[in-house]
């Protein structure tokens, strides 16, 4: 069908993921009994959304079934009414972390660095491997990336290791005889994927932990961008990002986190060379901070990227798609003070 049906689809689920839930009684176009919910809460409706091509017919039931105020009339809803919303942490809470010393290509975190890095490991005939990381936001969820998720969808097929530093040992030391607590391996009870996500675009999933998190001196979690003061561009400013990925293309995944340390560049970079992708208002750019390469790389996928601010560390990006590693180019990572409103949206008890 015509590009138009596809935007009026995409509106909908755009505009109807921001509001609360309204359960007022209505009368669907079948002439059947329902709810006013919004449309991500209405599977039905929110699968002829998601197709790439909508009939005359899908197309006149998903408008005719609008109760106004971007909500849908729907007969068999999703019922979250009665779950309570979480907040993130504050400031003093979140983002504490000692500051990072400049960085040439990729190197070995200190222990303790970066306590709210998260190991996502997908369970296969009984053997855990890792696909991707993440970054705890509060006791109970897990930020991360869509397509890292997209094709295994269950969660009782994922783990995730909280305090983690060196996949090989546990508990972790240092050179010093310094120890970590062991490992914490949490279950998943839920995966919140972006209902808009396309490829490369609202590249955005949330994890919920079957049950809370309590927080330590090697676990903790980081701070979003809540307010317009941590919202900037920051176009030119050092920023980290962090995990257990490959140190290039074609080798093997570090046993131990790593860190390297990039550059927020302007997004016409990203967009000159990933013109198909259309990186946008949602992305932000960033590339090595030196003349020597350095780069997130795959298994990297879904973790922070993270700048420092007056000695608070904040998520301003998802690791989402690039070149393959090692090479010169930027990257494209989602820009999490977009997708906030989402976030907030989503964290249920």
């Amino acid at each position: 069908m015509t590009s138009f049906f596809l935007n009026i689809c995409q509106w909908l689920i755009m505009i109807g993921i921001v509001l609360s839930q309204d359960t007022d009684n209505c009368i669907n176009s079948r002439g059947r009994n329902g709810k006013c919910v919004p449309i991500d809460l209405c599977p039905e409706l929110l699968d002829i959304a998601r197709k790439s091509q909508v009939s005359v017919q899908e197309m006149e039931f998903l408008t005719t079934n609008n109760c106004g105020k971007a909500v849908v009339c729907c007969e068999q809803y999703t019922e979250v009414t009665k779950s309570r919303r979480m907040t993130l942490p504050g400031v003093g809470v979140c983002g504490f972390g000692h500051a990072s010393e400049k960085i040439l290509g990729g190197t070995e975190t200190e222990l303790e660095q970066y306590r709210w890095m998260v190991v996502i490991e997908r369970i296969e005939n009984g053997d855990r491997e890792l696909i991707c990381g993440g970054a705890l936001i509060n006791t109970l969820y897990v930020l991360s990336a869509a397509h890292c998720i997209k094709n295994d969808q269950k969660p009782e097929n994922l783990v995730l290791r909280l305090g983690e530093h060196d996949l090989s040992s546990d508990p972790d030391c240092d050179s010093s005889g310094n120890c970590n607590n062991r490992v914490i391996l949490a279950n998943v009870s839920g995966i919140i994927i972006h209902p808009n996500y396309r490829k490369e675009r609202n590249d955005v999933a949330l994890l919920k932990l079957a049950k809370p998190i309590e927080y330590s001196n090697y676990v903790l979690p980081i701070c979003l961008p809540v307010l317009p003061a941590h919202q900037e561009d920051f176009i030119g400013r050092s920023v980290f990002a962090a995990g257990w990925g490959r140190n290039g293309t074609g080798e093997e995944l570090s046993e131990v986190k790593m860190h390297v340390e990039l550059q927020i560049v302007q997004l016409e970079e990203c967009e000159n060379l990933f013109s198909r992708s259309a990186p946008g208002e949602m992305h932000v750019c960033a590339r090595s901070a030196t003349e020597e390469i350095g780069d997130t790389c795959e298994g990297d996928s879904g973790g922070p990227l993270m700048i420092e601010l007056q000695g608070t560390w904040f998520q301003i990006g998802i690791v989402n798609f690039g070149f393959p590693c090692g090479t010169a180019h930027p990257a494209v990572y989602a820009r999490t003070a977009h997708f906030i409103d989402w976030i907030q949206e989503n964290l249920l008890e």
